[in-house]
């Protein structure tokens, strides 16, 4: 699409422009706002760009993502009042401008999808020059090639609508700038609900989906529930060696209790097939004493 906008100029705007530029008295005070005579070209041009934007502000909206589907429809109510105003030269060269710094998040999108969060350093760099393009896209070149000219144009019914909505658009740029995105994550991503998995920088760069949204959550809860089976399954051992200890403790009590029988048996002159030798009071109460101890 680039390739193409720097094409249309060269071949179409810039014929034009110098061709009025020789004349004594040129139809224009400043260059940005070049009237050209073919609408049908320009017509096309227009059409095509704001089906464009349109169509990702769609699919933005449909994955909640609401600042850029603002600001992308925003985008393309302005192409179309560039095309109403007859503002060619405008609307390219503002196209190519945002169309460059499309090109830079998409691609640094790409890349910081196949990286490791850990990798801190590489992912530094590419934030850095996704904040280099930010700064001189939206800080150097449209507030004083573009918002600036605009607001000095003349100040007809139309020149109104196209401050007021490419201003709108700039606002609504700058609230989804990588600025912002640091700030959002310093304060809104504490809990761990971070795209980038606690990274700064790849959460600056990849943009969050309803998607990736839904499979945090499944993770959470996947460890919500192995966190709750462990617990149950150490109670289950805690309670399985309390029962043991238990039955232990039963146990050497009947033994206990057999010995004061036979004891009681033998002292009274009990049978004389009684042969074995029935443990006296002194050997019971060290068993019970280290019973205690146990």
């Amino acid at each position: 699409m680039i390739v193409f906008l720097q094409m249309y100029h060269s071949q179409f705007i810039n014929p034009e422009f110098e061709r009025e530029s020789r004349q004594l008295f040129p139809k224009f005070s400043n260059s940005l706002f070049f009237k050209v005579c073919d609408m049908k070209k320009f017509m096309l041009v227009t059409l095509i760009l704001s089906s464009f934007y349109l169509l990702e502000a769609l699919i933005d909206l449909n994955e909640r993502n609401f600042a850029n589907s603002l600001s992308k429809f925003t985008f393309s109510i302005v192409l179309l009042i560039c095309y109403r105003q007859r503002l060619e030269n405008y609307s390219v060269l503002l196209n190519i401008y945002v169309g460059l710094y499309s090109i830079t998040v998409h691609l640094t999108h790409l890349i910081a999808l196949n990286i490791s969060p850990k990798r801190d350093l590489f992912l530094k760099l590419i934030v850095i020059i996704r904040l280099l393009s930010w700064i001189f896209i939206y800080l150097n070149i449209l507030p004083f090639d573009f918002l600036i000219p605009t607001v000095n144009a003349s100040a007809n019914k139309a020149s109104v609508e196209l401050n007021l909505l490419i201003w709108g658009w700039y606002v609504v740029r700058v609230w989804t700038s990588p600025f912002l995105k640091y700030f959002y994550h310093e304060i809104y991503h504490l809990n761990g609900d971070c795209v980038g998995d606690q990274s700064v920088y790849k959460c600056i760069l990849v943009e969050d989906t309803p998607e990736q949204k839904h499979l945090r959550t499944m993770r959470r809860i996947f460890m919500e529930l192995k966190f709750m089976q462990q617990q149950k399954s150490l109670e289950k051992t805690l309670r399985s060696e309390e029962t043991s200890s238990a039955k232990t403790f039963q146990t050497i009590k009947c033994i206990m209790a057999l010995k004061r029988k036979l004891r009681r048996i033998r002292a009274r002159g009990g049978p004389s097939n009684i042969n074995d030798k029935v443990p006296d009071d002194s050997d019971t109460e060290d068993d019970e004493h280290k019973f205690v101890k146990t």
